[in-house]
């Protein structure tokens, strides 16, 4: 599963795109309640989701910090569920977590692409 902030989504994309191509992964936009007006029906989705992955794939970003969506994911994901989080720093990205997600995703492994393109750096 991925959780990201939507500001994130052309990276998103490409991620999703490459790992599918290895393994199943799980990720809002492909869901049918996606564009839905009814934002419950997408919550119980993502919920689900997260209950039953494996590694919740984390897009670090000051978008994702900022965001309260994605602050409850991470809180359900770490408190309630306590799955294994994969922090991924998005090619060009100068952010460095701090604050709430610094402390959630200190002492984590994480995967950064520093100034690579997303092709390059893999």
């Amino acid at each position: 599963m991925i959780s990201y902030s939507h500001s994130n989504s052309i990276f998103c994309h490409e991620l999703v795109e490459h790992l599918s191509n290895h393994i199943y992964v799980w990720v809002d936009y492909k869901q049918e309640h996606y564009n839905s007006i009814h934002s419950d029906d997408l919550w119980e989705e993502i919920a689900a989701a997260m209950e039953t992955a494996t590694v919740i794939i984390l897009i670090v970003s000051k978008e994702y910090y900022d965001s309260k969506s994605c602050r409850q994911e991470l809180s359900y994901a770490c408190d309630t569920l306590k799955k294994r989080i994969v922090p991924v720093y998005a090619p060009n990205q100068k952010y460095k977590a701090n604050g709430w997600l610094g402390i959630r995703i200190a002492g984590q492994k994480y995967i950064h692409f520093g100034r690579k393109t997303f092709t390059d750096a893999l």
